[in-house]
């Protein structure tokens, strides 16, 4: 925790370490991944050190990042919440990362449940968590 996060800010709900033994087939963790980074940044748990240490560089750059993250994320759910008062039943969300706190569909889904999302990323962990189970 740095400084700032005496106080976590309530959409920060995920563990900050992936659960033991965790780590994808074939992705080189070794190597950042902006998805995994802003995962990091958002108090998420599914990064690894090469990530943390990128987040932590950029804090040190961006002290308020981690807030900025966090607004961010607010503003998306906003805006898809109001898309869907307005009759949007389709989404698409593109560059969307991992799963974290407050997802699209989520939002989507909150105002209108026959609402549907698709997610696009070019990061092969974000679809890690959705074929774990097939």
């Amino acid at each position: 925790m740095t400084q700032g996060d005496a106080h976590p800010h309530p959409l920060t709900q995920a563990s900050s370490k992936p659960p033991a033994g965790w780590a994808p087939v074939d992705i080189d963790i070794s190597t950042p991944s902006i998805a995994r980074v802003y995962d990091a940044i958002l108090g998420g748990k599914d990064n690894f050190p090469a990530d943390r240490v990128v987040a932590d560089q950029f804090m040190q750059f961006v002290p308020g990042g981690r807030d900025a993250a966090r607004y961010n994320r607010a503003l998306l759910n906003r805006g898809v919440r109001y898309l869907a008062e307005q009759g949007v039943r389709q989404f698409i969300d593109l560059g969307s990362g991992l799963p974290t706190v407050s997802n699209t569909h989520q939002a989507a889904q909150g105002v209108a449940p026959d609402a549907r999302v698709v997610y696009v990323d070019n990061d092969p962990l974000v679809l890690a968590p959705h074929t774990s189970t097939q």
